[in-house]
């Protein structure tokens, strides 16, 4: 087991409560998650994304283990879904937008390959 140390949040998470993490040893507690970031839900923009997900009777919240969130975060920042696309496609696959393509040609038998992975 590792080391514990008490933690008092942090610059870029400066709402998470006081807690204690074991040193070497991921945080593998739930977190909410918003998808369309709460910091930019204000902006028109991200406005009309939130009515679309409600129209649809989805939710802007999700579970995600909090080491995952933070890794998220620490790569995309506040970026929204869409915008997160666009990095991905430009910037880490070359301009390729084949995969997203590809990708929805076959959503459901991704999503239960990732649920292996992940």
């Amino acid at each position: 087991m590792g080391k514990k140390v008490a933690v008092k949040g942090n610059k870029i998470f400066p709402k998470i409560k006081n807690r204690v993490l074991v040193l070497g040893v991921p945080d593998m507690k739930p977190t909410k998650h918003h998808i369309i970031p709460s910091s930019r839900i204000k902006e028109p923009l991200y406005k009309r994304y939130i009515n679309l997900i409600k129209d649809r009777g989805l939710e802007n919240l999700c579970e995600v283990l909090s080491n995952l969130h933070q890794d998220y975060h620490r790569l995309f920042a506040s970026l929204i879904p869409l915008e997160i696309l666009a990095v991905l496609v430009v910037k880490f696959w070359g301009g390729q937008s084949f995969w997203l393509e590809y990708y929805l040609e076959d959503i459901e038998y991704f999503n239960n390959d990732i649920k292996l992975l992940i």
